[in-house]
């Protein structure tokens, strides 16, 4: 089961992604790669590929990377299902990342059964 963590912010995110891994006694962190459509690597997915480079520096723990392509756009409908929500999402761009984070966690899980 996946259950969404707060948003970490890019600054400085390697070293709150290796801590909270510590803290939590991750065996693996998840890190999507967020690939361009056509599936080639575009600029957000080789920055991407420099901040593992820099997480590995930071943690023993193993990093896998997972296909991130849809995950916003499952997110946003996903959450679109509570009006309520409408707003609080609208100013708060964390809220769709956490639930992106969680459908890629979930899909990856699923994929291990």
């Amino acid at each position: 089961m996946a259950f969404p963590r707060n948003a970490i912010s890019r600054n400085g995110g390697g070293a709150a992604v290796a801590k909270l891994a510590q803290e939590e006694r991750a065996v693996l962190i998840l890190v999507g790669l967020p690939y361009l459509p056509s599936g080639l690597k575009g600029t957000q997915a080789k920055l991407t590929e420099k901040f593992i480079c820099d997480l590995t520096a930071l943690t023993k723990v193993s990093i896998k990377t997972v296909d991130e392509r849809m995950s916003t756009i499952e997110a946003s409908q996903m959450l679109a299902q509570f009006p309520h929500n409408k707003n609080r999402i609208r100013k708060n761009r964390g809220i769709i990342d956490s639930a992106s984070a969680t459908i890629i966690l979930q899909a990856y899980l699923d994929s291990q059964l």
